[in-house]
């Protein structure tokens, strides 16, 4: 945890795989449909006490914030746990990251900029929707929200002040 002005300030931590990252069949291992994202949010609150699944055809991405050591080994366990993957199996494909690079990894996808097609704009519905689901199963403590928010915020600004949607469209549309 880091402090600030005499204040404590949590963690963000990211664990995740994506089209970056892993192949199909690891990312296929490690979906979480929306009938299941839940079910999913329930197992992780046996690893973490907050978090925030973003799960798209092309990455699933853990968010949770936090001050213990073992945070990146909880959440490392969950995603094994998910995918039935041993840590053998998954560790060459994951992407980890905390802090900084966790907050602007996030704030990047939500803009797009992480997407296969740059600036395609489903991704930062996705990203609202994690924050949704996640606050519906009582998953999201105020650094988690305000992160989310934060994220959603700069993936809008980004889309009104430039012109990286102009020309995109998403994976599924064919065209």
């Amino acid at each position: 945890m880091a402090v600030n002005n005499g204040y404590s300030i949590p963690q963000v931590y990211l664990t995740g795989i994506s089209y970056e990252t892993a192949p199909l069949p690891v990312r296929e291992k490690l979906s979480i449909s929306k009938a299941r994202i839940n079910d999913a949010l329930i197992n992780l609150n046996r690893y973490v006490n907050k978090g925030v699944i973003l799960a798209t055809c092309n990455r699933t991405e853990v968010y949770t914030v936090g001050d213990e050591s073992s945070t990146e080994s909880s959440l490392r366990d969950f995603m094994c746990r998910w995918s039935g993957l041993s840590q053998e199996q998954l560790a060459p494909h994951l992407h980890m990251s905390q802090g900084h690079d966790a907050v602007s990894h996030l704030t990047e996808t939500a803009a797009g900029l992480r997407s296969m097609i740059v600036g395609e704009w489903e991704i930062q519905g996705q990203v609202r929707q994690a924050l949704k689901y996640a606050e519906a199963a009582g998953m999201v403590d105020a650094p988690l929200r305000k992160l989310f928010q934060h994220a959603v915020r700069v993936g809008r600004r980004v889309r009104d002040e430039t012109d990286i949607s102009k020309n995109a469209l998403s994976v599924s549309s064919g065209r």
